[in-house]
């Protein structure tokens, strides 16, 4: 979905517009919007990744990092500098969607970047999150839970794609060899793009064959209810300080209620034996 400069400016888009963005979200659990960001601003945050976040950058085990396939890390980042910029968590146009397919009061559940390091093999195919796995009706419901996939450079074929089955969060039976090895797309993106995501899409990340890391930074929203326990069970959500936490518009920081929520020594404690 591309979006035209006045769009851009004004955080406004006309309904037939915004109706066929949801239409597609709904129907194939993504959509890709085309030059949303700034490239100039997506340098930055690459630079400011590399100064803040290289010891990552080592394929091996990491204590507040989580391994999330063969040489990936999932690493919490501290909303400072350029990643405190309303620009790239609260842009206009972003929220307008989001308002449209979440609950009214929707925060972000976290904010991380996945770095697949060079020679990084296919990642497992997987969702983000589910909910009532038990229930008939689980397909049916709206999403409560949507990620903000932002490369900080541009995915190709050399450095891997983002992988995702159209369609398949609202998949009501399990699917056949065939569907998994045919029933993809691979999408080629440059940097200033974005995906968002439904959180039940089922979705992988093609192998990395570049001699440089392949940084995916990540914002997820959610509904108030949910919480991603699964993926944080060794890091916090995000961190963020209070003079940063003051830096953020007061009409968004609501959106920021879960700084600091780090559930890791409760799970230290679990893992204990009594």
């Amino acid at each position: 979905m591309l979006f035209s400069s006045n769009e851009k400016e004004t955080g406004q888009l006309n309904k037939e517009k915004l109706d066929l963005i949801l239409k597609q979200f709904r129907t194939e659990g993504y959509v890709l919007l085309k030059d949303i960001f700034s490239k100039i601003q997506i340098q930055q945050l690459h630079k400011s990744l590399i100064k803040d976040y290289s010891k990552y950058f080592e394929n091996k085990a990491h204590k507040d990092a989580l391994n999330v396939g063969d040489k990936r890390f999932f690493i919490t980042i501290n909303v400072k500098g350029e990643f405190n910029t309303q620009e790239v968590y609260c842009n206009p146009l972003i929220l307008k969607i989001l308002s449209n397919l979440l609950e009214p009061d929707f925060v972000i559940s976290d904010l991380t970047c996945v770095a697949s390091l060079p020679g990084s093999e296919q990642m497992h195919i997987h969702q983000d999150g589910t909910i009532y796995n038990n229930s008939p009706i689980k397909n049916l419901l709206s999403p409560f839970a949507i990620g903000l996939l932002i490369p900080l450079i541009s995915f190709d074929e050399t450095n891997g794609t983002t992988r995702v089955w159209p369609g398949s969060h609202t998949l009501k039976k399990n699917m056949d060899e065939a569907y998994w090895n045919s029933g993809f797309v691979d999408l080629n993106i440059d940097f200033g793009s974005a995906i968002l995501m439904d959180f039940r899409l089922h979705h992988s990340g093609n192998p990395n064959k570049s001699d440089r890391v392949r940084p995916l930074l990540i914002c997820n929203y959610c509904n108030p209810w949910y919480f991603d326990v699964g993926n944080f069970k060794n890091q916090a959500y995000f961190h963020m300080s209070d003079e940063e936490f003051t830096k953020v518009p007061p009409e968004h920081r609501k959106m920021f209620i879960r700084r600091n929520i780090d559930l890791s020594p409760s799970y230290r404690l679990l893992s204990q034996k009594a």
